[in-house]
């Protein structure tokens, strides 16, 4: 395990609603495991699961979202100045009510992102 880190993080609050709604009440719990695979390889997984529920208004129905999300990333050292980064994350929000207006409209999205980055930084300059 001396290679091995382990985070785990948890929020609840009022926040502004995602610009979905006027306001939420938000619980999110979220977790990361990351290992050094080698001295210029690490790789890392993390998940999660965040609840925003709309602020109580007299005669609103409350709407509510839940947030799914799970990943993997590989990060590999290229020189001094150069990484390379894949990674992989899955998402899957559901809600209590239809995410659009019309006839053909559903309560869960779920969406996979694949993201390959290089990484670039200067080297260090001496005043």
């Amino acid at each position: 395990l001396e290679r091995t880190s382990l985070g785990v993080t948890y929020s609840h609050g009022v926040t502004g609603g995602s610009g979905v709604l006027a306001g939420a009440v938000t619980d999110m719990l979220g977790a990361t495991v990351s290992r050094n695979l080698s001295r210029k390889t690490t790789a890392a997984v993390n998940f999660g699961f965040s609840r925003n529920g709309a602020l109580a208004a007299s005669g609103v129905p409350t709407i509510s979202y839940n947030y799914w999300f799970a990943g993997a990333t590989v990060n590999r050292q290229l020189g001094r100045t150069m990484n390379l980064s894949l990674s992989y994350q899955a998402q899957i929000q559901n809600s209590n009510s239809a995410f659009c207006i019309g006839s053909n409209c559903g309560t869960e999205i779920v969406r996979h992102m694949v993201t390959v980055s290089v990484g670039w930084q200067a080297r260090p300059m001496r005043f």
